[in-house]
């Protein structure tokens, strides 16, 4: 089941919540974040000019809650707007696709065969 995924880890129990502000930092990510994504947690960021991993193939403003730095304020708003927006079968769909983009792309098997296949169609 998609909730198995989520164990124990330095910032506690991800597996207990279903949002969870994350501090990435401008042009690389927190480990924060890589872990909420390994437990298809809905990071919500703060964008203060972020650079994403991947922008190119994970539609980030999609699937986070994305609050302008000028909204801060207003975070709860956000997350608000965003869970009413997917509804719960929603919400269960986009842990499991977070899960799956970690995977995919931010594990460290991800990034090497990405990296490896990006290489290799510029090589050729």
């Amino acid at each position: 089941m998609w909730n198995d995924w989520a164990k124990p880890m330095s910032i506690g129990q991800p597996q207990a919540i279903n949002f969870r502000p994350s501090k990435a930092r401008r042009l690389t990510y927190h480990e924060e974040f890589v872990i909420l994504m390994a437990a298809g947690r809905i990071p919500v960021l703060i964008d203060t000019d972020l650079v994403m991993p991947f922008a190119d193939v994970i539609p980030w403003k999609e699937i986070t809650v994305w609050v302008p730095l000028a909204d801060i304020d207003r975070i709860d708003e956000h997350v608000v707007a965003f869970h009413e927006k997917l509804g719960e079968s929603g919400l269960r769909d986009l842990q499991v696709q977070l899960r799956e983009l970690y995977e995919k792309y931010l594990s460290v098997k991800g990034t090497a065969r990405y990296l490896e296949s990006f290489l290799a169609a510029r090589l050729n």
